[in-house]
């Protein structure tokens, strides 16, 4: 019985009756077949004379394409059916090659799909069926199972006759080696998932903490949780651009939305602070974006260590606002150099992630080694400093309850 599609060179009998009708076939080896003898035995008697070699062993390794619409096909020829197309950056395992081509495991996301009728409980019943690449018998043929082999799906929501199932370990598909590198041995790319996974984690975590904050009235929002987050992926993950990409815009666009919201605010302040006087509206709007914008503005020249924390400094900024209206960002930091103290020590990197972490950078004592203090700053940048003996201007900042003081860096020497 043909299983949906086979073709009849499937068969054995077929395939050797194809050999009976090749000029090629050798008078010996046609007498070997009528008595039975098994045709690998008479292939060892026939080259018996010669030395035996053994192929080494492929090192598989993990391939990087190298552009966009690179084809991944079905076999090594460019007349083989394209099973997809991949993009510049993605990852693959290349377990072997073939002339102009490696052979490359299926992406984790590519699915094949196999007739339900011939799955019951899990376990395949017939030989030679087929797995498919689209839940139909005219998609190509990418595997064929037999009876006995297990598999794990689900009904495919595309045509309720088949299952969507792994694409088998042992197939292989092939990408012309023009567009592949090398950039890394067989767990690399394991690896690599495994780092993918936790951005994407964060990722997901991040948007949904700055979303439900941008959602909050403009006094209510804090955002320094799901801004430290996007930093350390654009900081950390330098691997993947993708994810670095889509934690910038994520970042953009909490920049852009926190701006509308303050401007929104100090409006309003601003109004109703002089609802009995006349106001300029164009000459209030550029005051408000002068004065209440500084910080948002001024990030975009940050490292992310430093934008990092743009939201709390503004907090702090807004809160002594309250007290000391129409007074610029310059005058904050002016007032708080006047009552700074000087602290001197070795500048090092910060790198727990907790939560509620007081700064990026500690200040060590040179020759004990022990912690001084928490640092940060949006004003300089630390990460110059690292490893070297400093003297730092600063103004006190909440530790929240950690065992060492917490500063803000106002200049360093």
């Amino acid at each position: 019985m043909l299983h949906d599609g086979l073709q009849s060179g499937d068969y054995p009998m077929l395939r050797l009756a194809k050999r009976f009708s090749s000029p090629s076939l050798s008078l010996s080896l046609l007498f070997s077949l009528l008595l039975g003898t098994p045709i690998n035995s008479f292939a060892n008697e026939e080259s018996s004379s010669n030395k035996t070699t053994q192929t080494a062993p492929y090192h598989s390794f993990t391939g990087q394409i190298s552009k966009n619409k690179v084809r991944m096909r079905l076999q090594p020829s460019l007349e083989s059916p394209i099973l997809r197309e991949l993009n510049k950056g993605d990852l693959l395992l290349v377990s072997n090659e073939m002339e102009d081509f490696y052979a490359v495991q299926a992406p984790n996301d590519l699915k094949g799909y196999i007739f339900r009728t011939y799955v019951l409980d899990n376990v395949v019943e017939g030989n030679k069926v087929n797995v498919r690449l689209e839940p139909n018998v005219d998609a190509p043929i990418i595997a064929q199972l037999n009876s006995g082999d297990k598999v794990e799906g689900s009904v495919s929501p595309l045509n309720s006759k088949w299952l969507e199932i792994n694409v088998p370990n042992n197939v292989y598909f092939y990408v012309a080696k023009d567009y592949v590198s090398n950039v890394g041995d067989s767990q690399y790319i394991h690896k690599l998932e495994t780092r993918k996974n936790k951005a994407s984690s964060l990722l997901a975590d991040a948007k949904e903490q700055a979303y439900f904050e941008l959602s909050k009235n403009y006094e209510s929002m804090n955002l320094d949780n799901a801004l430290y987050s996007l930093n350390q992926i654009v900081q950390g993950y330098q691997d993947l651009p993708e994810k670095v990409q889509e934690a910038k815009e994520v970042i953009q666009h909490i920049q852009d939305d926190y701006l509308k919201k303050k401007i929104a605010y100090l409006e309003n302040v601003n109004h109703v602070g002089t609802k009995e006087q006349k106001v300029n509206p164009s000459k209030n709007v550029q005051e408000v974006n002068d004065r209440g914008n500084q910080f948002i503005k001024s990030s975009s020249s940050m490292s992310g260590a430093m934008s990092l924390w743009v939201p709390a400094e503004n907090n702090y900024y807004q809160n002594w606002l309250k007290n000391n209206p129409n007074k610029t960002e310059d005058e904050f930091y002016n007032l708080q150099k006047e009552n700074a103290i000087v602290i001197k020590g070795v500048v090092e990197p910060y790198q727990r992630v907790v939560k509620n972490r007081p700064g990026d950078y500690m200040l060590m004592q040179q020759d004990t080694n022990a912690p001084i203090a928490y640092l940060y700053s949006t004003k300089v940048n630390l990460e110059k400093f690292v490893g070297k003996k400093v003297s730092l201007q600063v103004a006190e900042r909440p530790n929240h309850a950690f065992a060492f003081p917490a500063y803000f860096v106002l200049s360093a020497e």
